[in-house]
């Protein structure tokens, strides 16, 4: 994958489903080709097409996509990664959702925590000012996947939301975000 990518998903949906939805995208986004490592939002695709998709992903495959999930630079091949991990062995409602929004070349990983709502859609501008060559991952809040949050303490959400970055990064990352509306001290 490019530099400012999600990583292309380790088990792909049959080539049909790749082949439909290609043909969904360019009919709804008005062009002939689509090259599936590009950012849809390049194609041309805006807030209202994601949505579109997403509700097609629903009724063509059963598969309830979490705009949230998306990152900055959602592209068909990122689609398709979280059609398939939908349709395997998805995460447990336990764990916590830690998405690359940009694999970068460099080695410094930057980890951004969902505001309050839990919804990491707000960092989009700002993940896509961030230089390419930093990783970002993002982590939103996981009682917007299941039927109801969680019950974590602070503390235990602090140490979950730790373990989950620790374990998809070697090496310290740097944290952000802004939680209940402050910021914490770097």
């Amino acid at each position: 994958p490019g530099a400012d990518r999600p990583a292309a998903p380790e088990t792909a949906p049959a080539p049909a489903a790749a082949e439909r939805l290609a043909e969904w995208l360019c009919r709804s986004l008005g062009v002939d080709e689509l090259d599936p490592e590009a950012s849809l939002y390049d194609h041309g695709a805006d807030s209202l097409t994601l949505l579109d998709l997403i509700s097609t992903v629903e009724d063509e495959y059963g598969v309830e996509l979490e705009l949230s999930r998306l990152s900055h630079r959602v592209s068909l091949t990122e689609v398709l990664a979280h059609l398939a991990e939908a349709t395997g062995a998805g995460p447990s409602d336990d764990e916590v959702p830690l998405d690359v929004w940009q694999e970068g070349a460099g080695g410094d990983v930057l980890c951004l925590v969902h505001p309050v709502g839990g919804d990491v859609q707000a960092y989009r501008a700002l993940v896509s000012a961030l230089d390419p060559r930093l990783t970002v991952c993002l982590i939103s809040d996981p009682g917007l996947r299941g039927a109801e949050a969680p019950d974590w303490t602070v503390a235990e959400r602090a140490d979950r939301y730790l373990a989950a970055l620790r374990g998809a990064s070697p090496g310290t990352p740097g944290a952000g975000g802004w939680p209940a509306g402050r910021s914490a001290p770097g």
